[in-house]
């Protein structure tokens, strides 16, 4: 009964909250969940294919798809970046937002580019680059940025932002 229920925790967190296998790890550690499980055993499940909701047919992939990384993309020599560069309209931006001002790392200070990076591709699973953001309505926007901001991040402690912001306990798992 506790493995079907943790298997059932652990595919919440992952399927419909996009949070990582070491989050769903660390975070139910830090909460003092009763269920215990390490996200090196939950990478095995996913590849496992035992959180996939049907069986698969040969070449479909399931729940793996879900993970975030897929590894290096590779380009042939020679090839020449092609793609609508980020910021590189910025101006325009601000001049929309009525002055909303851009944050820009510094340059040589690769500790402020790691978080920028990663929130921009944390904010790319919600708006891919190839739609339009006039296609998303208010709700759109509502809904990604509560669950980024109920993620645990590792160098909160595990808390999510709005944990840290609101100086509050909230249960996740």
């Amino acid at each position: 009964m506790m493995a079907e229920k943790a298997k059932a925790v652990v595919k919440r967190l992952f399927l419909e909250e996009q949070w990582s296998p070491e989050q769903i790890a660390k975070r139910l550690k830090a909460e003092g969940n009763a269920i215990h499980v390490s996200y090196s055993s939950i990478y095995r499940a996913i590849y496992a294919r035992m959180l996939d909701e049907k069986k698969l047919s040969h070449g479909e992939r399931g729940v793996v798809r879900k993970l975030r990384h897929h590894g290096k993309t590779r380009h042939r020599k020679g090839t020449e970046e092609t793609r609508g560069k980020e910021f590189s309209r910025h101006s325009e931006i601000t001049e929309a937002m009525k002055g909303l001002p851009f944050y820009f790392p510094k340059p040589h200070a690769p500790w402020e580019r790691g978080t920028n990076e990663n929130t921009n591709g944390l904010i790319r699973e919600y708006c891919p680059k190839s739609v339009d953001l006039e296609t998303f309505d208010e709700s759109h926007f509502t809904t990604f940025t509560a669950k980024l901001n109920r993620r645990p991040c590792k160098c909160l402690g595990w808390k999510s932002p709005y944990e840290v912001f609101f100086e509050v306990a909230l249960h996740l798992t």
